[in-house]
């Protein structure tokens, strides 16, 4: 590298002015670089500011819940309903043939094992035996599939039961999951 004291040279200026220009020139875009760089930063962290300002003055958003541990029993146990229900019928067909009698069995085993998964998680069978009078309490409690007309009765009563009802116990008041479905006889 030349020195001040042999820089008679032409080249030798030129190449270590040229150096020394270069090398300024690195240093002032580098210089910039940062400055640029701090200014972002600055930005962001006055931005985030705003944001958190801008957050706490709103009201909070609150996340969907997730379903209650009851909405899931009750989803739950109507979905075990509609498979015994299924299964019953099945029971039904097969009955009929003496060749099925070991699928009856074990139909009816399943649908006992589903039957206890209920009771277990506060799902309770509910039927309405033979006579009851069907008053306004009662027939919230029925979906009656055929009415009968009887001379001479009063009041109305349940016939027959068809199905049994399911009533979810796990909250007060009892939550009827599926009503009972009955026949009456009512006076004509």
């Amino acid at each position: 590298m030349p020195t001040f004291a042999n820089l008679s040279d032409p080249l030798s200026d030129f190449v270590f002015w040229g150096s020394i220009a270069v090398t300024c020139l690195l240093l002032v875009l580098f210089l910039l670089l940062i400055v640029s760089l701090l200014s972002r930063s600055r930005r962001r962290r006055q931005l985030s500011r705003e944001i958190d300002a801008e957050m706490a003055a709103t009201e909070p958003v609150t996340p969907p819940s997730a379903p209650t541990e009851s909405a899931v029993i009750r989803n739950l146990g109507t979905t075990v309903i509609r498979r015994i229900d299924n299964i019953d019928d099945t029971i039904s067909h097969f009955s009929e043939s003496k060749a099925s009698e070991s699928v009856v069995r074990q139909l009816r085993a399943l649908r006992e094992d589903l039957m206890d998964l209920l009771r277990q998680n506060q799902i309770e069978p509910y039927r309405f035996t033979d006579g009851t009078e069907v008053d306004s309490t009662i027939r919230k409690l029925v979906q009656i599939s055929e009415s009968r007309p009887v001379a001479g009765r009063e009041k109305a009563i349940v016939a027959e039961t068809l199905c049994p009802g399911f009533r979810y116990t796990g909250v007060t008041p009892a939550e009827i999951l599926r009503k009972t479905e009955v026949v009456v006889e009512e006076s004509v």
